[in-house]
């Protein structure tokens, strides 16, 4: 059985243990009837004279022990159940060629993750550079002054994220926030950031991670090019049959996706 129990509250000086025992107080248990626990969330509340830390856990109870019905008393004391995740209704067209996705920043990666695993194998195509060529043109900017249009600060592969200090305010109810979070944990970034209200992976962290989502798309089969502006599209009978790169270049396409970003306007 599986219980979510919040408000746990502890002082800041509190040991890691002291989770389990408040948690098994409200619940009117002994520490040892919980197998596992798991944070959904931790943040601090500061609003009166007291600071303390303010749990959500998950609590996983040993087997065969159940909750009385009147112990629980949602939001406080809830049971846990296994929620299906949304996945999206696969199409019935057969495509004739790989999906391609105009755009390297966050939607554009995990679009492209997305598809890699579960079988197709997309190509990425972004204007600007790959994350290390990236980071040499924008520190060549800081320090004189010398712009390209195309990569920067905005434009170039993780997006605009990767020059900010790994911030991830996006703590929305909706459970594909949740892939996400542990697709960046899978790649390297630290464990808290599943339950931290404010979770922050750091600017260094997330070049690395951005370069290793990339890398395992092109081990399920994906391509990427960068410095590929998409230029042109061709359309015949209402249908898209190919996208132009730097007006010179023809890549096939028969499903496009556009995660632009900062380019919409142009696009």
């Amino acid at each position: 059985m599986k219980v979510r129990v919040r408000n746990i509250k502890l002082p800041l000086d509190h040991k890691d243990g002291d989770i389990y025992k408040e948690a098994a107080r409200k619940l009117n248990l002994s520490g040892d009837d919980i197998v596992r626990l798991q944070l959904v969330k931790k943040s601090v509340d500061a609003r009166r004279k007291e600071v303390y830390f303010n749990y959500v856990a998950d609590l996983e109870l040993r087997d065969g022990l159940q909750i009385p019905d009147e112990m629980i008393k949602p939001p406080e004391i809830s049971r846990v159940g296994e929620k299906p995740g949304r996945r999206p209704v696969p199409g019935s067209a057969v495509l004739t060629s790989s999906p391609v996705i105009v755009g390297a920043g966050p939607a554009g990666l995990f679009c492209a993750l997305y598809l890699a695993q579960n079988g197709y194998k997309p190509v990425v195509v972004e204007q600007g550079q790959d994350v290390d060529s990236r980071v040499k043109t924008v520190e060549r900017f800081w320090r004189d002054g010398t712009l390209d249009r195309k990569s920067n600060v905005q434009f170039g592969e993780g997006g605009a994220g990767t020059f900010s200090d790994g911030k991830l305010t996006t703590r929305i109810g909706d459970e594909r926030v949740d892939y996400v979070l542990r697709t960046f944990v899978r790649h390297g970034a630290g464990e808290e950031i599943l339950y931290l209200k404010k979770p922050h992976i750091g600017t260094d962290a997330i070049r690395e991670i951005v370069k290793k989502i990339r890398q395992e798309i092109i081990s399920l089969g994906g391509g990427f090019y960068f410095c590929a502006e998409m230029t042109g599209v061709n359309i015949n009978n209402e249908y898209i049959k190919s996208i132009i790169i730097n007006n010179r270049f023809e890549i096939a396409c028969s499903l496009l996706v556009l995660a632009v970003g900062n380019s919409a306007r142009k696009v």
